[in-house]
């Protein structure tokens, strides 16, 4: 799954490569999709972010964990914050 958003643009791996997908008007059947619109929405100040920015930055924290474990070869803590 990929966008671009200057032109908005949807992609969904199909067939061994990515495929444009037309969105139907305004609505998007595929559901990540609808989280994308959501995002530009947000940004637009059209309504607000379904992921709130505290959880964004909490999930971003773990998936940089993540990749510093792995790279690492051992368990990494999280630093709380505080």
């Amino acid at each position: 799954v990929g966008a671009t958003v200057y032109p908005a643009r949807v992609f969904r791996f199909a067939d061994e490569r990515y495929r444009l997908i037309e969105p139907a008007g305004d609505a998007l059947r595929f559901p990540p999709f609808n989280l994308f619109k959501n995002w530009i929405d947000s940004i637009l100040g059209v309504e607000p972010a379904e992921c709130p920015l505290d959880q964004s930055l909490a999930v971003q924290r773990i998936i940089d964990a993540l990749y510093e474990s792995a790279a690492a070869g051992r368990e990494v803590r999280l630093d709380d914050g505080r």
